[in-house]
């Protein structure tokens, strides 16, 4: 991942800011354990922070590498357990296309970019979709060129879908027993409490971002998947 606000990249941190801090309803150790590996770009920038996609345990391998050198946390790099960010601290890796590499222990995740076959049993899960992106200009001379300038105001338009399957037993979601739609619901809350609490200041290289509509969505309970659908207005310069 090279840290820019890049199409592709703007739904990953929404993903990463949904892992870091919505509450899954099933433990880590409930949803179980993998080796990962990921891909940063160095831009030389003292201080350059890396965002993690997965969420880890207390304990398991964390392995860090630039140019194919290990680096030390507490040395070279702090690593957020919680926040899942590494913040270069001692060391500044240089400018370059995927030269530190991460392979870690990590917890399967239950926040996706795609949709799931029926077939699969990750539930309760979400999906971060982005549906489209409105250009426009930011003012007549703000740039001259859109490489060098502050590029474009984009608007994308997304959706944080979180489905569930039907079952019989209760969840425990933040101390209190849900079944079902319930679940989703409160899944629901949590999501746009946080959003709608986190515009201002903004995180990130987003610029603003609002909930726009919290929708029920019947077309899969046929199949037993309860669903709710979040749509959000994100806004970014894509070239600042």
């Amino acid at each position: 991942m090279k840290n820019t606000k890049a199409l592709q990249n703007i739904n990953y941190m929404l993903r990463h800011y949904i892992t870091t801090n919505i509450t899954d309803p099933l433990s880590n150790d409930s949803r179980g354990y993998s080796n990962h590996s990921q891909y940063f770009s160095g831009t030389g920038d003292a201080g350059q922070i890396n965002y993690l996609e997965r969420k880890l345990p207390a304990s398991g391998k964390f392995i860090v590498k630039v140019g194919g050198t290990e680096k030390t946390d507490g040395v070279d790099f702090d690593l957020d357990r919680d926040t899942l960010t590494i913040t270069w601290s001692g060391h500044t890796p240089a400018d370059g296309n995927d030269n530190i590499t991460v392979d870690y222990t990590a917890v399967k995740p239950w926040i996706y970019d795609d949709h799931p076959r029926m077939d699969i049993g990750d539930f309760p899960r979400i999906t971060v979709d982005k549906f489209s992106s409105d250009y426009e200009d930011p003012g007549m001379g703000i740039y001259t060129s859109y490489n060098s300038g502050t590029g474009s105001r984009i608007t994308a338009l997304t959706k944080i879908i979180i489905r569930n399957r039907n079952r019989k037993e209760f969840y425990t979601y933040k101390n209190i027993h849900y079944k079902n739609r319930d679940l989703i619901d409160a899944i629901s809350d949590e999501i746009v409490n946080y959003l709608q609490t986190h515009k201002v200041p903004s995180v990130w290289e987003f610029d603003f971002w609002t909930v726009t509509r919290v929708q029920r969505i019947s077309t899969e309970e046929d199949m037993g998947i309860y669903r709710n659908d979040i749509s959000i207005k994100v806004q970014y310069y894509d070239k600042s």
